[in-house]
């Protein structure tokens, strides 16, 4: 066998070997491939509202979890929750003078 016959057997026998323990994961529930969930059919319980930054590495931001608004500063050492909120009513929010 020539060099350039050898080497192309042993990528094509890593490749098989590759696609099978992917193929098993996948059996095993362990991986998926290419299937993801769709959260625009899904009602998110998270996200984020706004963000502001005051330094390159300082931000103050406001978050939506399920019913509450959490306002979190976030700085290089980790984050702060500053404050937190009911949601607000939107009854209240569109007779608010702009």
């Amino acid at each position: 066998m020539t060099d350039i016959t050898r080497e192309s057997f042993g990528i094509t026998l890593v490749f098989l070997g590759l696609w099978a323990t992917l193929w098993w994961l996948k059996r095993r529930g362990f991986a998926s491939l290419g299937t993801r969930l769709k959260y625009s059919d899904q009602k998110r319980e998270m996200e984020m509202i706004e963000r502001l930054a005051l330094t390159p590495q300082h931000s103050v931001q406001l978050v939506r979890v399920q019913n509450r608004l959490i306002l979190l500063g976030l700085h290089p050492t980790g984050l702060t929750v500053l404050s937190e909120l009911g949601m607000p009513d939107p009854k209240t929010r569109e007779s608010a003078p702009k």
